[in-house]
């Protein structure tokens, strides 16, 4: 409180509270302030010295009912001798930040061992109209496809600037054994960006024709302190690996002048089939589907990338039709029923192992 100087037989004292003074009361959502009866010298003038100057402090509520846009009524009523009665109101509107986040890559596909660069972009939505507090981006990997690269693995990994004031901190994410990202900002103001960049690797041993995706988490609130915290928000960005690619031709052929596509009855031709099979781990297993005209003969593996191991194949391997040598090559649906090879209404096939 605040009493006048003119002003005497006040209960109540510049300074008082309402712990100090047991004229100040708080009931619910109702202060009252007491001054007992007063007297005010008449020297035809109104100014400071004829004044009562209280102060409320009232603490926004984190309850559901308080949102933003929310317009509160505050009404203080003023009695005095005789019954009479004087009022007057305050209008406050409650107002909450409102955050967006977006992840982007340029990388969109990939193989095992590729690292993908993030961009991560936080900012007020275009109706946000108050500062977002105690932000907290995080990045906890959780696709197991994907290993973050920390700032002891990657030159230029991971950065977080700010178009404010406020200090943007890398909480988790410099040290080796970090295994996950966390960026820290005390505030950020409307109209201010922060920008996070940081890299992460394809494990080499990832399947082809997979999606990898890689999710950020942003929480904020709507004050430095007893904020209420904001609808956590999250985006994610998709690397899908790549998938086998295979080609078939029509390649050598016993009969001179044969040209592709022409073949003749009683011709012995081969076909070549060429698989690019992208980085990674993957069970590879080919299947040759012939008309039931044309007759399976025998099978070479051409050449193997030295790029490619652990195949259960080696280049130079061959199977023909007849032999039961290597398991790893097939032959299906060979006999017309009659004991020998012909046209049995079935397609033959010819399964390749890898």
């Amino acid at each position: 409180t605040q009493v006048g100087p003119a002003v005497t037989g006040s209960n109540l004292a510049t300074g008082d509270t309402d712990v100090s003074s047991a004229d100040i009361t708080i009931a619910g959502q109702v202060v009252t302030f007491d001054f007992g009866t007063l007297q005010t010298p008449g020297d035809n003038v109104v100014d400071t010295n004829d004044q009562l100057i209280m102060t409320v402090t009232a603490l926004v509520q984190n309850i559901p009912a308080n949102v933003g846009g929310v317009v509160l009524d505050n009404d203080v009523e003023l009695q005095f001798t005789n019954g009479g009665t004087d009022t007057s109101d305050e209008q406050v509107e409650i107002i909450e930040p409102l955050l967006t986040i977006d992840k982007t890559s340029p990388t969109t596909t990939g193989d095992g061992g590729d690292v993908v660069s993030y961009t991560v972009t936080v900012q007020h939505d275009p109706t946000s109209v108050s500062p977002a507090y105690n932000l907290v981006i995080q990045d906890l990997f959780g696709d197991a496809n994907l290993d973050f690269v920390n700032a002891a693995d990657g030159a230029n990994n991971p950065t977080a600037v700010t178009s404010g004031s406020g200090t943007a901190t890398i909480t988790t994410g410099t040290g080796a054994a970090d295994t996950t990202l966390r960026i820290d900002l005390d505030v950020l103001e409307v109209g201010e960006t922060l920008t996070i960049t940081f890299d992460a690797q394809i494990i080499p041993g990832v399947a082809a024709g997979i999606n990898v995706v890689n999710t950020s988490i942003l929480d904020y609130d709507s004050g430095p302190s007893n904020g209420r915290p904001g609808t956590q928000e999250t985006d994610d960005h998709t690397v899908t690996t790549n998938a086998p690619v295979f080609d078939k031709a029509l390649g050598s052929s016993d009969v001179t002048g044969t040209t592709d596509p022409s073949i003749t009855i009683g011709e012995v031709v081969s076909f070549t089939i060429t698989a690019a099979i992208p980085e990674g781990t993957n069970n590879i297993n080919i299947t040759d589907t012939l008309p039931d005209v044309l007759e399976p003969v025998a099978v070479t593996i051409t050449s193997i990338d030295p790029n490619i191991t652990s195949s259960t194949l080696s280049q130079g391997d061959t199977e023909d039709a007849t032999d039961t040598v290597n398991p790893n090559i097939t032959y299906q649906d060979l006999s017309d029923g009659a004991g020998g090879a012909g046209t049995d209404g079935i397609n033959d096939t010819v399964a390749i192992d890898f």
